[in-house]
Parts: structure tokens; C-alpha cells; sequence
């Protein structure tokens, strides 16, 4: 009798996994190696990864020439720079990724200075 109620626990958890229900990682494809263009000519790399236990967290090493991560929040397509101080300097602002994955698109201040930058993914 235990095995026939043990079998019939099984089943309903397996039945209760739908695959549809399964949930994409919007950060995923924007992991790894971006060209970062400032207006003003400024050009560098950013390597972009994402926080292990935080969904909506990203962290951009590199951005604006600084030794350290940046906290980048998304939400869709919208990021957000919380403000925050990285490498001495203080940071915020807000951006978009394009539908494809492929661009990201920036406007923040770095102790108080406007910077707008466009990364394209390597």
C-alpha cells in the first residue's frame, strides 16, 4: 500500500512539472563581451554578467574605464543604474537593450558628469 501511495505522489510531481511553465533568463544573452562607445570618441570593453541569485541584477565590469562592477537592474528591455560609488566615483542612470539582443544603450552621470554610451555585443 505504501509503494502504490509513494508511486501516486510521483506521478502527480511529475504531472505538475509543465515545461511551458519553464521561465528564460532575459539575462543571458547579454552576458559576456560588449564594445562600449562614449559620445566624445572613448571606446572599451565591458564584460557583463549577471548576479547568481538575483533575477533583475546585472553587473557591468569595466563601465566607464573603473575597476569594479556596476549594479545594473533589469526589467525587460529597461535597465537601471541605481546610485551607487564604484572605483570613487558616483554613478546613475538608466538605459534600453534592443530587441535583438545585440545593443544597449546608456545614459548616466558619473560624479555628477552626463555620459551617454552605446555597447554592442562582440
Amino acid at each position: 500500500m505504501k509503494n502504490i501511495i509513494f508511486l501516486g505522489f510521483l506521478a502527480m510531481f511529475f504531472l505538475a512539472c509543465d515545461p511551458g511553465q519553464l521561465t528564460t533568463d532575459v539575462r543571458e544573452p547579454l552576458k559576456g563581451s560588449w564594445t562600449c562607445k562614449e559620445t566624445g570618441g572613448l571606446s572599451y570593453q565591458v564584460n557583463v554578467s549577471s548576479a547568481p541569485f538575483e533575477d533583475d541584477k546585472m553587473y557591468f565590469n569595466n563601465l566607464y574605464k573603473l575597476n569594479g562592477d556596476v549594479e545594473v537592474m533589469i526589467s525587460g528591455s529597461t535597465l537601471s543604474i541605481p546610485t551607487q560609488t564604484v572605483d570613487n566615483f558616483e554613478l546613475k542612470g538608466s538605459g534600453s537593450v534592443s530587441s535583438d539582443k545585440k545593443k544597449i544603450t546608456l545614459g548616466f552621470t558619473a560624479d555628477g558628469d552626463p555620459v551617454e554610451a552605446t555597447m554592442t555585443k562582440n
